[in-house]
């Protein structure tokens, strides 16, 4: 199984990752897993991290650098279904400018 599931439908991407933990442990076959997406058609980035319950520095870093690289300048990254834990790191890294919550 995918680490990751992307569906990408008229503009808009979402990805869906299918592990509990988005750690440098699996930041590589996350990223494989994005290569095959037509970033071009992409308008809007939806994450549902409703599987993840651990996130760490890696984890967030790759959420940015999907953002910066591929999302638009006056939209940021949406983040849905957070755990309670994830959350706080999210907080707690003061990234929700970059990373929207929803």
């Amino acid at each position: 199984m995918s680490p990751i599931i992307v569906n990408l439908m008229n503009g808009d991407l979402l990805l869906k990752p299918t592990e509990t933990k988005m750690f440098a442990g699996n930041i590589v076959k996350l990223k494989e897993s994005c290569e095959s997406v037509c970033w071009h058609e992409v308008k809007n980035i939806t994450v549902d991290m409703e599987d993840v319950s651990f996130i760490d520095s890696t984890g967030i870093g790759f959420l940015i650098g999907i953002q910066k690289k591929w999302g638009r300048h006056d939209t940021p990254l949406s983040l849905i279904n957070l755990s309670p834990s994830v959350r706080l790191v999210i907080e707690l890294l003061n990234v929700s400018s970059t990373l929207r919550v929803i």
